[in-house]
């Protein structure tokens, strides 16, 4: 439980966190993706090996490894997954206090998730070593390259502004950037709601749009006439290149 908790935190820290809507509801990509992989590789671990178990995460690629007794060597797919627990005693505590569900479950969760996290499928592999891959660019620069020399788009300005002014590690800093990219033409209080799914407008104009305004980030539309019914919100664009 202690390893389970060191992993999470070492995940947390050093891995994006994407704001991201599965419909209306509120999905959390990173933790449903590694809180599935860390338990499920700490359930079915092969105690007895001599290699220590692995988590890396790469420039581009995620790698965990795992000594393993596999049940059938070769590939997994949420397809061919079979429920065979390798430590039934751990796995029995592991799912009565909720770090694991089933293990079909638990797989095509894995699998779901990490297209949406990455837009990469994982390669898993059974076998006396377990290994689980995921290639990615979460690390690179969202900024676009002008090659032409051209004036930049209003929506490319506006990521390169967002990328520059904050840091992507933080869950608050995607849900302001998926704002700002929003609005970039003018938006209704009740379409950026839409947006980003929230449904409090009192709490989301005090604890997340407010704070973009004051921040010089976001103006409205009609400034003298705030509680105007046709208010709109517009991200400002502080570039050489482009004048509203």
């Amino acid at each position: 439980m202690d390893c389970f908790d060191l992993a999470m935190k070492f995940i947390s820290n050093n891995l994006p966190n994407p704001f991201y809507l599965d419909g209306t509801r509120r999905i959390n990509l990173r933790e449903n993706i590694f809180r599935e992989l860390i338990a499920n590789m700490l359930v079915h671990k092969e105690y007895i090996g001599g290699e220590p178990t692995k988590l890396i995460i790469g420039r581009n690629k995620i790698i965990a490894q795992n000594t393993s007794k596999p049940y059938k060597i070769g590939f997994i797919t949420p397809d061919n997954v079979t429920n065979h627990p390798k430590n039934p005693n751990i796995i029995k505590i592991f799912r009565g206090i909720g770090y694991v569900e089933e293990l079909g479950s638990g797989i095509s969760k894995i699998f779901k998730y990490c297209k949406e996290y990455t837009k990469h499928t994982p390669i898993i592999k059974d076998n006396t070593i377990f290994t689980f891959e995921l290639e990615h660019d979460l690390f690179s620069n969202t900024s676009l390259n002008n090659q032409n020399n051209s004036t930049p788009s209003k929506t490319e300005q506006v990521t390169e502004q967002v990328t520059e002014q904050v840091n992507t590690k933080n869950e608050q800093v995607y849900l302001e950037k998926t704002i700002l990219e929003f609005c970039v033409e003018p938006k209704s209080l009740k379409e950026i709601l839409t947006r980003t799914g929230y449904t409090s407008r009192y709490y989301f104009k005090n604890a997340i749009l407010n704070p973009l305004i004051d921040k010089g980030l976001i103006q409205l539309t009609q400034p003298k006439s705030v509680n105007s019914p046709t208010q709109k919100y517009i991200t400002i664009i502080k570039n050489e290149n482009y004048n509203k």
